[in-house]
């Protein structure tokens, strides 16, 4: 599956501090999805640029901006005067490779640590910049700054090569000779599969892989009882009213 995905795709992401609580910042609970432009093949086009290609070519095809601490009712209580912001954007895991340490040491996860913070501080300006562009409220109060590359993620996650989920979620995975085989049933015995390998990632895909998972243990048509469950729900609430 990952040898039928080309270009791979990473994660780099933005954490950033915020001097300021979410009432004070009036910092949105929601998410943003930021696009370049709106052509089809852009995210591909820019992965297959070289690193120093890629800083040139200034903001990626699209960044995810989201503030952590804003949908955190109890945030406030335990870090007063303070909130935070997070970016999210694809990067090709070729880009740093050079700088991943490839021996057994687990104390160090990158080599040649200047040349890779300079290239790691590259595009997380950038980023930041493009935030300070659309959301200048926000950016001024910036307090503290750091980043992550795929050299992160793998360290981190245990992962291939520092992607952001597990099988990429790429055209070839929409396969009929793959798309068949991710299912919650496997060939193990009494081995049930679930998350974003089964299906797809995001919140609502999670949500209803949970129900399919749980469908596929107690050997029963849960959507059914679900929707069951909904209706006499909604016929108590009509009658009450």
């Amino acid at each position: 599956m990952n040898a039928a995905s080309s270009p791979k795709v990473a994660a780099f992401q933005v954490y950033l501090g915020l001097n300021g609580s979410q009432e004070d910042l009036k910092l949105p609970s929601n998410n943003y999805f930021l696009y370049k432009s709106n052509e089809a093949t852009a995210a591909d086009d820019y992965l297959r640029l070289s690193a120093d290609e890629a800083v040139k070519y200034g903001c990626p095809p699209f960044i995810y901006v989201t503030f952590p601490s804003a949908k955190d009712p109890k945030w406030d209580d335990r870090h007063p005067g303070v909130s935070t912001c997070q970016l999210i954007t694809i990067t090709n895991p070729e880009w740093f490779e050079q700088f991943r340490d490839k021996s057994t040491k687990k104390s160090q996860k990158r080599l040649n640590k200047d040349d890779y913070l300079q290239l790691k501080n590259a595009f997380a300006e950038i980023m930041i910049e493009r935030l300070s562009e659309l959301f200048p409220q926000y950016a001024k109060e910036i307090i503290f700054s750091e980043s992550s590359t795929s050299i992160s993620q793998q360290y981190y996650m245990q992962n291939d090569y520092g992607e952001l989920y597990a099988l990429p979620h790429t055209v070839d995975r929409f396969k009929s000779d793959i798309w068949t085989e991710l299912r919650h049933e496997c060939d193990i015995p009494g081995l049930i599969l679930s998350g974003q390998d089964v299906m797809f990632c995001g919140v609502t895909s999670a949500l209803h892989n949970g129900l399919l998972t749980a469908q596929a243990i107690l050997k029963g048509d849960l959507l059914k009882d679900l929707d069951k469950a909904i209706r006499l729900q909604t016929e108590n609430v009509n009658k009450s009213e």
